[in-house]
């Protein structure tokens, strides 16, 4: 592949992601972005001059792709931690009510 392939392929991908983030399919993305970073590898292989290599990023919008790429990404993970938090909260709540509950019937065994 030439380099304009190479680009074309790496802008490809990234919406891909983008779409997949938002479609809240994470068990692919490990696939996707593994493709993204052999391409990027072949990217580097070529030995291209910085100064095509900045044209043709700017010249696909890449910037603003992986950016937007960026916060899809943490919006993802902030979900996910949040969602954590949630989760734990819930195991402590009922882990607290099942201690009442054990209390009160060795509190009733006694009286």
């Amino acid at each position: 592949m030439n380099l304009e392939e190479l680009f074309q392929k790496y802008r490809e991908i990234s919406l891909n992601i983008i779409k997949t983030l938002e479609d809240d399919h994470v068990e692919e993305l490990n696939s996707k972005f593994e493709e993204r970073k052999n391409i990027l590898d072949g990217i580097i292989n070529l030995n291209e001059n910085k100064e095509n290599l900045r044209i043709l990023y700017e010249k696909y919008d890449l910037f603003k792709i992986d950016g937007e790429m960026e916060l899809k990404i943490k919006s993802s993970m902030n979900d996910v931690r949040n969602e954590m938090i949630k989760i734990k909260k819930r195991k402590e709540a009922n882990k607290s009510y099942n201690n009442i509950n054990a209390r009160s019937v060795y509190l009733s065994k006694k009286i």
